[in-house]
């Protein structure tokens, strides 16, 4: 799955599009000084409380119409959500989300 990932704020969020499924996932990752942490979008827009119900954002990506309405859908979360996770509130964010952690030096 080719992934393109951006930074900011301590924060990289990465892109993926699968070519085979065809869909886009967007994912959140950031660390403290002992946890690495990683999660999808949705399910940290929704730990945020900035969105209410899981399945509002597309992932579909079979044509360029799908493509253009996920990618939207899921940079909407993203602005949503940063502010959340490039504050002191991260790591809890990123629990309540369930997301995957890591030990420090632990690979990905």
């Amino acid at each position: 799955m080719p992934v393109s990932a951006y930074r900011c704020g301590g924060v990289e969020y990465q892109i993926g599009l699968g070519f085979r499924d065809g869909v886009v996932e967007c994912s959140a990752s950031t660390e403290t000084e002992s946890v690495a942490f990683t999660a999808s979008i949705e399910d940290l827009a929704l730990a945020a409380g900035v969105v209410d119900l899981r399945g509002r954002v597309s992932y579909s990506a079979r044509n360029l119409k799908q493509l253009r309405k996920s990618l939207l859908g899921q940079a909407e979360y993203v602005r949503l959500v940063h502010p959340f996770l490039a504050g002191p509130a991260a790591e809890g964010l990123m629990r309540q989300a369930g997301a995957r952690q890591w030990s420090k030096g632990a690979e990905r």
